[in-house]
């Protein structure tokens, strides 16, 4: 933990005391989030991903498979909320980063 930021703010008006309010940053490496292979695969498909996609609630999936479920059933199968082949959004830059340093790591 690193205090990266103090301000003093007077205790009160008769006397000399002042109360520090600190404001704190965390810093976690990418080995401390927890990401598994598991992670980087598609739920349905159980590859590892290509071309993955989002979903407005925020999971991911590889286009070709969430596709095909879409096109079946009409929602997401992981909240089971109505989903279309549109309502599909590019993934996420933090989760592609997590993704290329997997596919970097030996």
């Amino acid at each position: 933990l690193a205090a990266n930021a103090r301000e003093a703010v007077p205790h009160n008006s008769d006397s000399n005391t002042v109360s520090v309010a600190a404001s704190v940053s965390v810093f976690v490496s990418e080995d401390e989030l927890g990401y598994a292979e598991d992670d980087f695969r598609c739920p349905i498909g159980l590859e590892l991903f290509e071309e993955p996609v989002r979903t407005p609630f925020g999971h991911h999936f590889e286009r070709c498979w969430i596709e095909a479920w879409i096109s079946v059933h009409g929602d997401c199968p992981m909240t089971r909320r109505p989903l279309a082949v549109s309502d599909l959004l590019p993934p996420d830059a933090a989760f592609m980063q997590w993704l290329a340093s997997f596919r970097a790591s030996p």
